[in-house]
């Protein structure tokens, strides 16, 4: 079966393809999409096994968690069936986040860091550098302390058992208040040496929450010794303007998607001139 036989299929692919390679999620799907290609056979299989099969996509305890849930809500909330239009599939996904919360302890974030390290080992990358955005994810059902211990551990024991170095950047939640930006550059501090924190990000809904109500936050990173990158001119909405407005209140060591830059002609030559660099993605 090929993924794109239907929205469902796709979705599923989506899904697995966070920190893995298109390369290996073409592997795993025919083998998980034989058994079930629809929510209801899904639903039919227990969270183990959806965990076997899809094991080498990584991040396997918690994308099969995802999987399965994902699939009871299409059935309980869509009559079986992936919104088809863009409301409600936003809707959509965002309900089902709140629903696939399933990394609540520290042992959940170990095993999460952890299988990127074996990733890593996987694919030979020696260096990589995970986001994570924990105003917008995590703060709400899991203290700091444990996300970062659980973390710490991990990437120790990547660099014990296959000598390779994970880091990692702290995205601010843009639509948050400029104060809650600055409390968590002030949080991070005491766990950055050890959990390998070497960068601040800017994460969130583009359009409507601009850059420069955070410049305090900005500016406490760059005296902290972090770096600074922030997803912008990703969304149409947001055009070139997003860029221009991360460039002038940040002053970011690196742009994460940018492909708006691409409708502003002095933008992309600033861009080359000053050699900023882009990070692209599949979605952006």
């Amino acid at each position: 079966m090929c993924i794109r036989d239907s929205p469902y299929t796709l979705l599923i692919a989506v899904l697995l393809s966070a920190q893995c390679t298109d390369e290996r999620v073409n592997k795993i799907t025919p083998k998980l999409f034989k058994i079930a290609d629809t929510p209801e056979k899904m639903i039919k299989l227990s969270i183990s096994y959806i965990e076997d099969i899809i094991r080498p996509c990584g991040l396997s305890p918690m994308k099969s968690k995802g999987i399965f849930g994902l699939s009871k809500m299409i059935i309980e909330k869509h009559k079986g069936k992936v919104p088809n239009n863009f409301k409600d599939l936003e809707e959509f996904l965002g309900k089902w986040l709140q629903t696939v919360e399933v990394m609540l302890t520290e042992e959940d974030y170990f095993e999460a860091a952890y299988d990127l390290g074996k990733d890593m080992e996987r694919q030979n990358i020696l260096r990589r550098e995970a986001m994570f955005t924990y105003q917008a994810v995590h703060e709400h059902r899991v203290p700091l302390e444990v996300m970062m211990t659980g973390l710490a551990r991990a990437r120790k024991a990547i660099k014990e058992d296959f000598n390779r170095d994970l880091y990692f950047i702290a995205d601010i939640d843009r639509t948050r208040s400029p104060e809650s930006g600055i409390n968590l550059v002030k949080s991070i501090l005491p766990y950055s040496k050890s959990v390998g924190i070497i960068g601040v990000g800017f994460d969130c809904q583009e359009v409507g929450y601009p850059a420069a109500p955070h410049k305090e936050a900005f500016k406490l990173a760059r005296e902290n010794g972090f770096f600074l990158s922030a997803h912008c001119g990703e969304e149409y909405a947001s055009g070139p303007a997003g860029v221009w407005d991360i460039i002038t209140n940040m002053d970011p060591d690196r742009i994460d998607h940018g492909n708006q830059s691409i409708r502003d002609e002095k933008l992309v030559q600033y861009l080359a001139e000053t050699q900023i660099p882009l990070t692209l993605c599949p979605m952006s």
